[in-house]
């Protein structure tokens, strides 16, 4: 039992974070053994932070998600999208990979363990899209969002909430690779995926009421900071739409802030 200082408490947060590429993998819930473990996202953040007066250095953090929340994330972390996120630093014992995703060995043909190191988010702020994003989007064919979407009243801003409406409304399909901006990683050998998981509805995201922390931040350090080269923020899914699920994740637009340097980053 912990007593007193015995039992510590460890927790963070990051402003003006970004999604670093394609770094998200999805690992779903399964069953093994009898005990069910919940889905998983795996990720990875990039943050620039000042080091004396005028030198930038770039840190990456690799961070995970679970349960219901892993499933928002999956809808909402593209490429190079900033957030603020609010997570608790654990350390693990995980295999060592190589390139291609299989395990490295030892000379007795066992997997190598090493020490690792994870950030658990516990909440997020997503703010803007980034600028390659945006750009890649407007110019596939065909296009996956006009060159207004982010216009009110214009069909390009109409098409752009549809279609991110159908996304927040998609639910996991073991059938299929990806699941949203994330990339499907197989379930442990002997596990199966727990579909009951995903036929109980669409999973909701956290209020801002229901996170009293994060408020209490984020009303200290302000709004994400936004750089020149990113546009603005995704917009709100009007109110009235009645046949799409609302989600509650905050989402920050430019109000002006001042600025950071995160030119090189993503």
């Amino acid at each position: 039992m912990f007593e007193g200082r015995n039992q510590s408490i460890s927790y963070g947060f990051i402003s003006a974070a970004r999604i670093v590429g394609n770094s998200l993998r999805y690992i779903p819930a399964y069953t093994l053994n009898g005990k069910a473990i919940p889905q998983k996202l795996l990720f990875v953040v990039g943050v620039n932070r000042r080091i004396g007066k005028n030198g930038m250095r770039k840190d990456f953090f690799p961070c995970n998600i679970w349960g219901n929340f892993a499933d928002v994330g999956c809808k909402t972390f593209s490429p190079g999208k900033a957030l603020d996120i609010f997570y608790t630093p654990e350390m693990y014992r995980g295999k060592l990979y190589n390139a291609d995703g299989t395990a490295r060995m030892d000379n007795l043909g066992q997997p190598i363990e090493v020490d690792k190191f994870s950030l658990r988010v516990n909440d997020f702020i997503l703010g803007e899209d980034s600028a390659k994003q945006i750009n890649e989007e407007i110019t596939a064919n065909p296009p996956k969002r006009g060159k207004l979407w982010n216009v009110p009243g214009t069909e390009d801003n109409a098409h752009f909430l549809a279609r991110t409406q159908q996304r927040m409304a998609s639910t996991f399909d073991k059938m299929l690779p990806k699941f949203g901006f994330a990339n499907v990683r197989p379930v442990p050998a002997g596990a199966v995926v727990n579909d009951a998981v995903y036929t109980q509805g669409v999973p909701q995201a956290p209020t801002q009421q229901q996170l009293p922390l994060s408020q209490t931040i984020a009303g200290v350090v302000g709004q994400p900071m936004v750089d020149p080269q990113f546009t603005q923020g995704v917009p709100q899914t009007p109110a009235q739409t009645p046949a799409a699920p609302q989600y509650a994740v905050a989402v920050q637009q430019p109000q002006g802030q001042a600025q950071t340097n995160t030119a090189g980053l993503f």
